[in-house]
């Protein structure tokens, strides 16, 4: 949810500034739009998951707030060609209905599909680790 939002609130400024330079026929407008918000919308969702995904977050605002954070199989941080690549693999196992993601119920770490084939793991943070804490202490080192 806070990625939606986060996504829509970037993107929708950034279309409404490209658009506005372009010269298009009325008829041409709606589908011009509609492609150049898809592609906005596709890059501004791949910078903000890969960027806080291989940051020293290792996690978005929505995955700090539930505990949680990436890591490749050694426990480390994840890079960014690694973090863009999960995020495609993410983007493809939601295509095909969510049904990717039910790989989550076999694998020994709960993987699912764009994890398995990424070597990325979802870690919980330690219940007694205040998340917003852990946060913020890796913002400032």
């Amino acid at each position: 949810m806070i990625a939606s939002l986060t996504v829509s609130a970037l993107s929708v400024p950034i279309l409404m500034i490209v658009t506005s330079f372009m010269h298009i026929d009325e008829p041409m407008k709606s589908n011009v739009f509609v492609v150049a918000g898809g592609s906005i919308a596709a890059i501004v969702s791949t910078a903000y998951f890969a960027g806080f995904e291989c940051s020293r977050l290792q996690a978005t605002p929505g995955k700090i707030l539930l505990g949680l954070q990436v890591t490749n199989g050694r426990g480390e941080r994840i890079g960014f060609l690694r973090a863009v690549l999960r995020f495609v693999m993410k983007a493809l196992s939601g295509s095909l209905f969510g049904l990717a993601y039910l790989t989550c119920l076999i694998t020994d770490n709960r993987q699912t599909v764009h994890d398995v084939v990424m070597n990325t793991l979802v870690w919980k943070v330690k219940r007694e680790t205040n998340v917003v804490d852990v946060a913020a202490r890796k913002i400032v080192e």
